[in-house]
């Protein structure tokens, strides 16, 4: 009984983060917003059109790209359009971005917990079930996730989905430490890709991966063809995914490695710094 209960954990979770999440992207009323930044909405409205391009017009172009030939596109990857390409074949790309960003970000702490779960039997940490549910209910409510989740925008819903990806390829990667199913490297070598492509920023989390791919052949001299195996892998998938991401950024912008930064209509008070430093400098920091 008490293991059927506990195996329920997760289902609780969701349950009650979805309900909180819902009621908030809902400003408690059930009056979910469209904010005038739902970008990926009208990506994926494009690619629903077969195009890369925006097909409709957005209300603003604040943080947009725009080129020559008068088409708009974003300087975000295009990863996070994937989960929403359902939602909005579904219901359309006037669906609140704050309601589909709220049901994505509901998945995050359950991974959390099952993430916990996997270093429990890889001996990293020893903890009861009541404190993982604890630590997942503070990561659900009790940090910016919390925030993140409920407003929808581009910027607040990249990050969302990010961190899905980035979560779910570290639940997998654990899982492959344990099981050293293949199938499992691959599906989180994809997801880990994925989360780089929603925001580049997480390839920092590139040597946790190596850490578990070296915690699943501890014995590295005996298993050496094995951890190059899953190594090579791992890096195959990643490198796949950025070469797809750079035929995708020649395709709008007749460049491998203009992503839309240098056509951005940034805010205008970044305008100075930018004349003045260019888009990476020491003197932001």
């Amino acid at each position: 009984m008490q293991k059927n209960i506990i195996q329920l954990y997760p289902v609780f979770l969701f349950i009650i983060t979805l309900l909180v999440y819902i009621l908030f992207a809902g400003r408690l009323e059930f009056n979910f917003p469209t904010t005038i930044y739902n970008y990926f909405s009208f990506l994926a409205e494009a690619f629903l059109h077969g195009s890369i391009a925006f097909v409709s017009t957005p209300p603003f172009l604040h943080d947009l790209s725009t080129t020559a030939d008068g088409k708009i596109y974003i300087y975000w990857g295009p990863a996070p359009t994937i989960l929403i390409i359902p939602f909005i074949t579904i219901f359309g790309r006037q669906l609140s971005d704050a309601l589909y960003t709220a049901f994505i970000a509901s998945t995050n702490p359950v991974f959390i917990y099952f993430l916990l779960n996997n270093l429990e039997k890889l001996n990293y940490i020893k903890i009861r079930n009541f404190h993982k549910m604890i630590l997942c209910t503070f990561f659900a409510f009790g940090t910016v996730h919390f925030y993140l989740s409920v407003f929808g925008t581009v910027w607040f819903t990249s990050q969302i989905i990010s961190i899905f990806y980035l979560l779910s390829a570290l639940v997998l990667i654990t899982q492959y430490a344990i099981s050293k199913r293949l199938l499992i490297l691959t599906f989180s070598s994809l997801l880990f890709a994925l989360s780089v492509n929603s925001r580049a920023t997480l390839i920092v989390y590139a040597p946790l991966f190596i850490f578990f791919l070296l915690i699943a052949y501890s014995d590295l001299r005996k298993k050496m063809s094995k951890f190059l195996l899953a190594l090579g892998i791992f890096s195959f998938i990643f490198l796949l995914i950025l070469i797809l991401n750079l035929f995708y950024n020649y395709l709008r912008f007749d460049s491998f490695f203009e992503s839309g930064y240098a056509s951005q209509h940034y805010a205008a008070h970044f305008a100075e710094d930018k004349e003045k430093y260019g888009f990476l400098n020491l003197a932001y920091i």
